[in-house]
């Protein structure tokens, strides 16, 4: 099964200067979208390019905004679906003007519209992204769908896709995430998360522990 883990940093085209109104577009971003992480389930789907399901499977995931150099936001987006330490997750950084946010590279661009629409795509051979979804104060739906552009060594077709789909939820009045059982307790453990260009970074996950 090709390895479903999306991983990339979204570095902008043009340097940014950091500035106090920066900081502040910051701010009221991440007090509607920051603060307890959305929590929940993916959910991931293969499909032949001929309409052929391969297989269903299942796992924990989670999301959250964080703050980032250089005046940016970060997106952490974190699967464990055959994988406990995660095989379906990513992490950009955004600049975040008031209520929206985007990223924007020569291969990845993902956006939070100020209605909360989540949008986005990008290619990096031998993999096509579309990123679509919906963000609120108690609720994050994603669907990323991966289009493989190459046959794969496991022996799926050219034009293979594998959909995630990640419904997360939070309680921003009691600070607790809800998923199919309200988690009351969470631990932020460090977790690496590799990107497209072939580095790497810890970024800290939320795990429920009770």
């Amino acid at each position: 099964m090709l390895n479903p883990r999306i991983t990339t940093t979204c570095l902008l085209l043009l340097p940014m200067l950091v500035t106090s109104s920066t900081q502040q577009q910051n701010n009221t971003f991440l007090k509607a979208y920051g603060g307890t992480p959305y929590m929940g389930t993916v959910q991931v789907d293969i499909i032949r390019p001929n309409g052929t399901h391969v297989k269903t499977d299942f796992g924990d995931a989670s999301a959250h905004f964080t703050s980032a150099d250089n005046g940016k936001v970060k997106m952490i987006v974190f699967g464990a679906i055959g994988n406990k330490k995660g095989d379906a997750g990513f992490a950009v950084d955004g600049v975040a003007t008031q209520k929206s946010w985007k990223c924007q590279s020569d291969s990845i661009q993902l956006s939070v519209k100020e209605n909360g629409a989540i949008a986005g795509s990008g290619t990096v051979y031998p993999q096509q992204f579309t990123f679509s979804g919906k963000i609120a104060d108690t609720r994050l739906e994603l669907l990323t769908e991966i289009k493989t552009l190459k046959a794969a060594e496991n022996g799926l077709p050219a034009g293979t896709k594998f959909t995630f789909r990640y419904v997360l939820r939070r309680d921003i009045a009691t600070g607790t995430s809800n998923t199919k059982r309200r988690c009351k307790k969470i631990e932020w453990r460090p977790q690496y998360v590799g990107n497209f260009d072939g580095t790497g970074q810890t970024v800290r996950v939320p795990v429920c522990v009770d």
